[in-house]
């Protein structure tokens, strides 16, 4: 996952797994001379770890025809006088009459029938490229190059260096980290700009302050206003972190590896604790917001005429807003659907020993993604040695914000979306994923979002009762040290510290920095 990434291949992240049997791959890409291709039916993953599609689609866009015998559960791809033919449940194809074993058959799935997407495309003579950090598949016919697809060529020109603004001050250290980290790894550009997805952090040690997450770096040139990212990686770890004062500087850095251990690997700097993984690699899912917005500050702190940013293969994605609140000004009392607040990372709701979490990451304009877990290791049967994971991935927003005084906004939670419905079940590496609603949100309508410093004298004390400082031994706080979001419904809580604290050990390996 720490390899170069040529612009050529950027695509929407996925962390889903490959499974031990047939399963939707709903968030595999499919682009073909340089376009992304919609299906019906969504990509499957084998039982062989293979990559099936719908043939029609495969075939029609590479300017074949496809007929189907349906005596002989056959269907035939004619290009240009070639003729491939397979047989539904058949592990070969015939190309031109001539048989070739595959290792994963044709079949037919929601009336569609699926193909291996490497074994077509390639005896139709094209390439076929699989990125496993985007899961995005690549098909080039042979005469990709003089249909004149080319990766961005923009001239390097003098941009500003990025530098981030705003707070917490260790972001200032890591964003500035990584791109030192990764510099001479790529060609010359004119710009690169960090994005680090932090999932979780431990800090009762200053002299080795943990950062787990996905650090994203990208670079880009400029093409008239836009941005063209021409080249990027993702460096999925943990960053260890000394606090001297006000100031930060990192001492080592652990980082997955590539390839077949990067899960085992991930799981060892995670400390093998599946709902740290877990939340990990969740984080992917914000990716694409938390960039809009740090390129959106880049270009407001240096007042650039820059429009949008642009990734090969992709549409531009206009500018607006950014992450910062300077600019904001809404009247108390009045309904603005901004949060005026330099916002914590995440919004945590859970039992407090580490059973069970629910993880929210909220942006100022209301809206924001998440992540539930809750991890039973002793729920085991014969396919899922591994244990049983309750989870959910799920995107909303909060309407009709008001600004409450100075210590408070009330929110109408909106439309809530999960990545997979309530119920559904699958087992991936051994282990049994049951998929469930938000839990933290579903029973709820109307939200209160808290500061710091709001006087705890006023708050509920269902509310009170999920707050981790209220269990702190010889401590009396009379006002709220964190932001925190009131499900009045449920009476559950949600509290946002610029970090976690969690129980952990050591991790001794890694690159020591000194």
């Amino acid at each position: 996952m720490k390899r170069k990434i040529s612009a050529m291949i950027f695509g929407v992240i996925s962390a889903a797994a490959l499974g031990v049997s047939v399963h939707a791959a709903q968030n595999v890409n499919l682009l073909i001379n340089g376009v992304s291709v919609e299906t019906d039916t969504p990509a499957q993953i084998t039982a062989e770890s293979r990559t099936i599609v719908p043939l029609r689609v495969i075939s029609e866009s590479l300017g074949a025809d496809v007929a189907w015998e349906q005596d002989e559960k056959k269907v035939l791809v004619e290009k240009n006088g070639q003729i491939l033919e397979l047989k539904i449940g058949e592990k070969v194809i015939y190309n031109d009459g001539e048989a070739m074993e595959i290792d994963s058959p044709a079949q037919i799935i929601n009336g569609r029938t699926m193909v291996p997407v490497r074994v077509v495309s390639e005896n139709l003579g094209c390439t076929v490229d699989w990125d496993a950090e985007t899961k995005t598949v690549f098909i080039f016919p042979e005469d990709y190059e003089s249909e004149g697809y080319e990766e961005f060529t923009t001239e390097v020109v003098d941009l500003p260096e990025y530098h981030y603004k705003g707070d917490p001050a260790y972001m200032e250290t890591i964003c500035q980290y990584l791109i030192d980290y990764t510099r001479g790894n790529y060609d010359a550009s004119s710009v690169t700009i960090p994005v680090p997805l932090i999932a979780e952090m431990k800090n009762d040690d200053p002299n080795d302050i943990k950062v787990w997450g996905g650090f994203w770096v990208f670079n880009y040139n400029l093409d008239g206003d836009i941005l063209q990212c021409v080249s990027g990686g993702n460096y999925p770890g943990c960053l260890h972190l000394r606090k001297d004062g006000d100031s930060y500087s990192v001492t080592k850095f652990d980082v997955a590896q590539d390839g077949e251990n990067n899960a085992s690997s991930l799981r060892k700097i995670c400390l093998n604790d599946e709902t740290r993984y877990q939340k990990l690699v969740k984080v992917e899912e914000r990716r694409e917001g938390e960039r809009k917005n740090l390129i959106s500050d880049y270009v407001k702190a240096n007042r650039l005429k820059i429009s949008a940013y642009q990734d090969y293969g992709w549409d531009p994605v206009y500018l607006s807003g950014g992450s910062s609140s300077a600019s904001v000004s809404t009247p108390s009392g009045t309904s603005g659907n901004v949060i005026e607040e330099n916002l914590p990372g995440v919004f945590e709701f859970s039992s407090g020993a580490g059973a069970w979490s629910t993880n929210l990451f909220l942006a100022n304009d209301g809206t924001f993604s998440g992540y539930y877990s809750d991890t039973d290791m002793g729920d085991t049967g014969s396919d899922y040695p591994n244990g049983t994971v309750h989870e959910c991935s799920f995107t909303g927003s909060f309407t009709n914000i008001r600004k409450n005084g100075n210590n408070s906004y009330t929110m109408t939670l909106g439309t809530v979306n999960t990545d997979r419905p309530a119920g559904e079940e699958e087992i991936i590496e051994g282990q049994r994923h049951i998929y469930a609603a938000p839990y933290g949100l579903e029973s709820g309508s109307e939200f209160i979002l808290y500061k710091p410093e709001t006087p705890v004298s006023g708050l509920s004390e269902d509310f009170l009762s999920w707050w981790p400082a209220r269990f702190e031994e010889g401590v009396t706080h009379t006002n709220l040290d964190c932001f925190g979001i009131y499900n009045k419904s449920a009476g559950y809580g949600f509290f946002g510290y610029a970090y976690d604290a969690v129980e952990d050990t050591s991790f001794e390996s890694g690159m020591d920095l000194g």
